[in-house]
């Protein structure tokens, strides 16, 4: 495997408890779902280092500190943090949290990297899945190096604290407020600013301007949803005669002035299938 920088073996490193992939295996899920918003976020290929091995430990090797040396040099380190990761004793902080501080602060990139917007951020991205025990935080700050900035995909309810689900029974009801799609997504985006700091690179993502913005709503108030009525013309610029026509249903979304698909009243295509609008009514 390659990393996008020269002299790293992934770019991404998936740190958990095997605890936390059983049952509905949502660690997994997980890795499939941010798999997916990566490959929309960045142009390149980007490579992960995921264990599936069902027990703690390296799938390939019992060679614990030969294979992780390679495997840890990434660039980017989650650990999916649960009430079972915060474990000093487990394989999965020992040989890969704490392994990973240390060696990432000895190669030449270090543990803390200056963003494109200036601010400065951590190597090692923590994702959240359950709230955790102030002692627990404070065991993770010792090896972050400061406060704990993670990804929450928490599900918050009165007497619940479980891991945010992709499809919830009742979304509403998440005190969080927080969405699992839209929790993948800035988990990508976080990924990418880390890249380009690493990079040395300028996030060149252009946001529209308020005047472009406003030029959307304008344009969206001319809008008439599917279902709306209209007095159509044909592409002749006659106006359709079919008594069915004259009250004229169009299945698209559509802006006065511009063509569109027309059905009549009967939902039947008509000569005027390429109409266009003449005004709303």
């Amino acid at each position: 495997m390659t990393s996008l920088i020269p002299g790293f073996e992934y770019d991404i490193f998936i740190s958990y408890r095997q605890k936390d992939n059983k049952g509905d295996k949502w660690v997994s899920e997980y890795v499939d779902a941010l798999k997916t918003e990566l490959a929309s976020t960045f142009k390149e290929e980007i490579t992960i280092y995921f264990d599936v091995n069902p027990h703690d430990g390296l799938l390939e090797t019992h060679d614990v500190d030969a294979s992780l040396k390679e495997k840890l040099r990434c660039l980017v380190f989650i650990p999916v943090l649960s009430r079972t990761y915060c474990d000093p004793n487990s394989f999965a902080w020992r040989n890969e949290f704490e392994a990973f501080a240390e060696q990432v602060s000895k190669d030449q990139l270090g543990l803390k990297v200056r963003l494109p917007n200036g601010n400065v951020a951590n190597r090692i991205l923590p994702v959240r899945i359950h709230d955790l025990d102030i002692d627990d935080i404070k065991l993770c700050e010792s090896i972050t190096g400061g406060v704990l900035r993670d990804i929450e995909f928490i599900y918050r309810s009165a007497g619940v604290n479980r891991p945010l689900r992709s499809k919830e029974d009742s979304p509403g009801d998440n005190l969080n407020k927080t969405f699992y799609r839209d929790q993948v997504n800035k988990t990508a985006l976080a990924i990418k600013e880390i890249i380009l700091g690493l990079k040395g690179e300028p996030d060149l993502t252009v946001e529209k301007s308020s005047e472009q913005k406003e030029q959307e709503q304008e344009f969206y108030k001319n809008v008439k949803p599917a279902g709306s009525k209209i007095q159509a013309d044909d592409r002749d610029g006659n106006t359709c005669n079919s008594d069915n026509c004259r009250d004229i249903i169009f299945p698209g979304i559509n802006r006065t002035g511009q063509p569109y698909q027309a059905c009549c009243k009967g939902w039947q295509d008509h000569n005027c299938s390429n109409a266009i609008s003449k005004y709303d009514q």
